[in-house]
């Protein structure tokens, strides 16, 4: 008669044998991710190349306020013609150089992928580029705003620019960073955007005005100095609010079509 075979003896569970499962993967605290995102972009935009962009607006806006201050006339209104330079060109060109960047050279390199997979909402990602955007280029800004003072510095009119400069990069890095994820090669496309746009349409009359960024700054300048702008409509409220709301929604339009977009 043959042995019983005796049953198998149980494996032993992970817990009796102190071996551990792996840990399930978990997403990243919005707060430690946005802060990790914001360095990493912070280091990947600024290349030589684009300081040296940086560096030449800025002594543009410098040279610009050196030559208006030796023009004769009204001070406050040549003033105001340099402070709306300065942030309808200078101001704007740095935000293009560097928020469509930001994101926008991850797509053209393929290393958005590496972004993109980890388990962060996607609207971080695009907060954190922003930010990150806005960082460097308000160093610009300022310089643009000192530079008014070059020419005038009464009626209030430094504290305006500095106003209508800080909104201003706020709604153009917000722009940018959303073209720079939209197209490929966001420079060329976003230099015409300016030129034609903001130049010209924005000089529109008020509807112009209207539709572009510039309208607004220009607003705000008219409405804290009492200068006679033309194509400032708004009030001081609507000056500020409609680029602040239009921050907000350009940041999350960019969130949304990180979402959508495939990934190269």
């Amino acid at each position: 008669m043959t042995a019983p075979v005796p049953p198998p003896s149980p494996s032993p569970s992970p817990s009796s044998s102190g071996a551990r499962a792996p840990a399930p993967r978990r997403a990243a605290a919005p707060g430690a991710a946005f802060t990790l995102l914001y360095r990493t972009f912070l280091r990947s935009v600024r290349t030589t190349g684009r300081i040296v962009a940086l560096v030449v607006l800025a002594g543009l806006a410098v040279l610009a306020g050196v030559i208006n201050s030796a023009q004769e006339g009204d001070p406050l209104t040549v003033g105001t013609d340099h402070a709306v330079f300065s942030f309808s060109l200078v101001v704007a060109i740095a935000a293009l150089v560097i928020a469509s960047a930001v994101l926008g050279d991850l797509y053209d390199n393929g290393s958005i992928v590496y972004v993109a997979l980890r388990p962060v909402p996607s609207r971080v990602i695009a907060l954190a580029a922003w930010a990150a955007s806005c960082t460097i280029v308000l160093p610009v800004a300022a310089v643009a705003t000192l530079s008014v003072g070059l020419v005038h510095t009464g009626d209030g009119l430094l504290a305006a620019t500095a106003l209508a400069a800080m909104i201003g990069v706020a709604a153009y890095c917000a722009l940018f960073v959303l073209l720079g994820v939209l197209v490929r090669r966001a420079l060329p496309l976003g230099l015409a955007y300016l030129v034609l746009w903001e130049r010209f349409v924005s000089l529109a009359g008020d509807v112009g005005a209207a539709l572009s960024i510039t309208g607004y700054l220009r607003s705000i300048l008219a409405e804290v100095t009492g200068a006679d702008i033309d194509f400032a409509p708004f009030t001081l409220a609507t000056g500020i609010l409609v680029p602040v709301v239009f921050t907000v929604v350009a940041i999350a339009a960019t969130g949304r079509l990180l979402d959508r977009r495939e990934l190269p």
